[in-house]
């Protein structure tokens, strides 16, 4: 899988603009977009202000701020994601439209693009199926507010695997390593960082009490029997 060096966010409102921010942030060249123009300067607004905040707060220097802000190019069409390695998709919370945008947003990726959805409600499954790329599709859902909280839940649709092109997938790695060491790890990191991202998936947490600790007992993530 190549490096993503570029993201696209499609939408603007909160969530989007979070996403947007984290991102560039992160070091990333980030495109938003958005059909409404008013909303992607409130947003660039509304991302200058939360970095500067950050900086006077010193949890960043002023000039990552600077940095990161420049990062972020705008626009209402679809032209802007032709060269992103992932696009996340956040308009929204309505099926329809959403699919309506992801439908026509794939004509205009690279074939390696992956896509993603922030939906933190409405199948995977069905957006991905909206898609000519449902392999490449995945769930992305941010916490609110994104800058703020630094955990983010990945969801597959049936049609991926995560860790494409790569021997093992982490899901399927984790099986091998067992649910209920994963699970062990992730609590002593929680409680030694006293920090929410390594707050396990309340999934791993289920499947554990379950008794469903991965190839040791024939299933976990996947079935092994």
């Amino acid at each position: 899988m190549a490096a993503i060096k570029k993201i696209g966010v499609i939408g603007a409102g909160r969530m989007g603009s979070g996403i947007a921010h984290v991102c560039a942030l992160g070091g990333f060249a980030v495109h938003l977009s958005d059909i409404d123009e008013t909303r992607l300067k409130h947003a660039l607004q509304s991302i200058e202000k939360d970095l500067a905040r950050q900086a006077d707060k010193v949890k960043i220097s002023e000039n990552d701020g600077k940095a990161a802000l420049a990062r972020i190019a705008t626009g209402a069409g679809l032209d802007g994601f032709k060269d992103c390695d992932l696009v996340i998709e956040a308009a929204t919370e309505d099926e329809e439209i959403k699919k309506a945008i992801l439908k026509a947003l794939c004509p205009n990726l690279k074939k390696s693009a992956l896509i993603a959805t922030n939906t933190s409600s409405i199948s995977i499954t069905r957006l991905a199926a909206a898609t000519y790329r449902p392999e490449k599709f995945v769930g992305l859902h941010f916490m609110n507010p994104v800058p703020v909280m630094a955990l983010v839940e990945m969801i597959r649709g049936a049609a991926m695997k995560l860790g494409a092109h790569h021997p093992m997938g982490p899901l399927e790695l984790a099986d091998f390593i067992g649910l209920d060491t994963c699970l062990a790890i992730m609590n002593t990191l929680r409680q030694g960082f006293d920090d929410p991202k390594y707050q396990p998936c309340p999934l791993l947490a289920e499947h554990v009490k379950a008794g469903r600790f991965g190839r040791k007992s024939g299933r976990g993530f996947y079935n092994y029997t």
